[in-house]
């Protein structure tokens, strides 16, 4: 299978280089090549960042708050991602193949046709996914994997992705599709234990 660890960087950038391209994207501009670019203690978080069309490989982002990006059709692969915070951010086909994330957090992102086949996830939180179509974890090595504030539903989909031996290493917190629906009959809910022993993950149980 693949090595997870980054490959050596083609692109090799100049500090005056780095702070340019910094400034650029804090204005919003649209870079399409930033393959190998390194970035290390930066606060993105007062603007939209767009990565649409970026090629990011072999990045390498530590302490970085990317704010909201907008992600689509950006390639992160063979990258290393550490201590890495985004929110309400969008994203589709994007490829994480390869890639190393550690301590990184979405917070309320919209997901599809990601890829994080062959990457190595660990202390990575998924909060409050709007949207989860299409994600591929295959020969993806996990370590404290969560998925929190998602439905019942979202709940079901994610764990066909994953095999058994993944799953012993991601916890799923979320909560009951009808919550908050008018028309949904409760007490007849109660009437039924929500306990199944096929289902590797129970939220709640009702006696």
């Amino acid at each position: 299978s693949p090595s997870p660890v980054p490959k050596a960087a083609s692109k090799e950038y100049t500090k005056e280089q780095i702070e340019e391209i910094i400034n650029e994207l804090k204005k919003g501009k649209n870079i399409k090549d930033l393959e190998g670019l390194e970035l290390l203690n930066i606060n993105f978080e007062n603007g939209i960042l767009n990565l649409n069309n970026t090629n990011l490989n072999n990045s390498k982002f530590i302490n970085v708050r990317l704010g909201k990006p907008k992600m689509e059709r950006t390639n992160v692969e063979n990258a290393l991602w550490r201590n890495i915070t985004m929110r309400d951010n969008y994203m589709k086909n994007v490829s994480f193949k390869n890639s190393k994330l550690e301590h990184v957090y979405f917070h309320f992102v919209d997901m599809k046709n990601i890829n994080f086949d062959g990457a190595t996830l660990v202390s990575v939180e998924f909060v409050g996914v709007s949207s989860i179509t299409n994600l591929s974890f295959k020969d993806t090595k996990l370590n404290l994997v969560r998925f929190t504030s998602i439905s019942k539903t979202q709940e079901v989909e994610l764990i066909s992705k994953f095999t058994q031996e993944q799953l012993k290493n991601i916890k799923f917190e979320s909560f009951d599709d009808n919550f908050g629906n008018d028309d949904y009959n409760y007490d007849e809910d109660r009437k039924s234990t929500r306990l199944n022993s096929s289902h590797r993950c129970i939220s709640y149980a009702v006696f």
